[in-house]
């Protein structure tokens, strides 16, 4: 994989951080992004402004950060 980039906004290194981290698909989190809310999980795709991605192609394209046509594949960040 590539660069490598972990931000823990609002939470703990000590009690989330990569070694303690659940991995989880993109699809996963894409699908019942909820199930997950306070939980300390790890995924792979492509970090744009708000949002995480599945590719690059995704996250590049005009809209991606909030056209409807876009679920499913676009993660929102949101702090605490």
């Amino acid at each position: 994989m590539g660069e490598e980039i972990i931000l823990n906004a609002w939470s703990n290194s000590e009690n989330c951080n990569r070694d303690n981290a659940r991995e989880v698909s993109f699809y996963e989190v894409a699908a019942d992004s909820d199930v997950l809310i306070g939980q300390c999980v790890s995924l792979a795709g492509y970090w744009y402004g708000r949002g995480i991605f599945r590719s690059e192609k995704d996250a590049l394209r005009k809209g991606s950060l909030f056209k409807p046509e876009m679920l499913g594949k676009r993660i929102g960040l949101y702090a605490n």
